[in-house]
């Protein structure tokens, strides 16, 4: 009976602060994509600023499921195709600007170090482009497709409650503007960063 009681009194102040983790964490801040969103050839990329926010409940310590949402913007000068509109239609110079939102879900690993938490996460879901022709009578194209993301990023943290996400890198594969039975997709590459509010 003392080795029991003495046991639960040394296991005490670690079940004490395995209740005291954050079991979710709210982020957002400042997005920039490399993407290749347009239905353009032969330009077909384009740099894209905008915001990312996600929210994670962590089970555990070091899995959490992620909903993870962003939204970009920008514009480009091309001379070329339009992908998915026949040329007659959709060919020429063009300015174009571009909004594209995507909404990710998936698990995610920690591996908390002292103030660092470095973390990686898989994430599917969809994504929605839609693409303003300034200057050609293409007007405006718009398409949602699958997306997958794969990447990882890094927090650390200021406060109790509060960390700031140093990086947060990853790749995103979409398939917008498909050409039937031909198929295409987009690598696409997002950097975040921002502030984490821990709860």
């Amino acid at each position: 009976m003392r080795k029991i009681l003495c046991f639960l009194i040394l296991c005490a102040p670690l079940m004490a602060s395995a209740q005291l983790l954050p079991k979710g964490e709210l982020f957002g801040g400042y997005s920039y994509v490399r993407a290749g969103y347009l239905p353009i050839q032969p330009v077909g990329t384009i740099s894209l600023n905008g915001w990312n926010a996600s929210l994670a409940y962590k089970p555990i310590r070091w899995v959490g499921l992620v909903a993870d949402f962003g939204g970009t913007y920008g514009s480009a000068h091309s001379v070329g195709t339009f992908v998915g509109c026949p040329a007659i239609l959709c060919s020429g110079a063009a300015n174009v600007s571009t909004s594209s939102y995507t909404f990710l879900f998936g698990p995610r690993l920690y591996l908390p170090i002292w103030r660092v938490t470095p973390f990686i996460h898989a994430m599917a879901g969809a994504v929605h482009s839609s693409n303003s022709f300034a200057n050609s009578s293409t007007g405006t194209l718009s398409d949602t497709s699958f997306a997958t993301a794969l990447g990882g990023g890094l927090d650390y943290r200021v406060l109790p409650g509060l960390a700031i996400r140093v990086a947060q890198v990853d790749y995103i594969r979409t398939g917008l503007f498909s050409i039937p039975l031909l198929g295409n997709s987009q690598n696409n590459f997002r950097f975040s960063t921002g502030l984490v509010l821990r709860f």
